[in-house]
């Protein structure tokens, strides 16, 4: 529920479910605004940590590395 605290997008963001660290998570695309900027991001919780990921970059160029985003966030490992 607190994926985009701060941001106020519309419409507001739908969030779908993902796996970080064999642990399920939140993560969601917006545009928060009216300049041309998107943000991707994701939340997970582990234990007493929550971590958040973001992405961020201009509308013409969001999708050039939001697959090094992804591959990024699957491949995150906390350590206990």
């Amino acid at each position: 529920e607190n994926l985009f605290l701060g941001l106020r997008p519309i419409p507001p963001p739908k969030p779908k479910t993902i796996t970080i660290d064999n642990t399920p998570a939140a993560i969601a695309t917006v545009e928060p605004d009216e300049t041309g900027t998107l943000v991707r991001a994701a939340v997970v919780k582990k234990g007493i940590c929550t971590f958040d990921f973001l992405y961020i970059a201009e509308k013409r160029v969001f999708a050039l590395e939001t697959a090094t985003f992804d591959r990024f966030l699957k491949g995150f490992h906390a350590k206990k």
